[in-house]
């Protein structure tokens, strides 16, 4: 039972994990876009 328990919370944190790689890769590739647009602005 414990064994069962232990490798759900170790697939839970993996999937969550992977969950926010993903997140922050949309985020940098987001800010990446959004710094461009800023120093744009920001001369203006």
């Amino acid at each position: 039972m414990k064994k069962e328990n232990f490798i759900r919370k170790r697939r839970e944190k993996m999937k969550s994990e992977e969950v926010l790689g993903n997140i922050n890769e949309v985020l940098s590739t987001m800010s990446e876009t959004k710094s461009d647009r800023a120093e744009v602005a920001g001369e203006g």
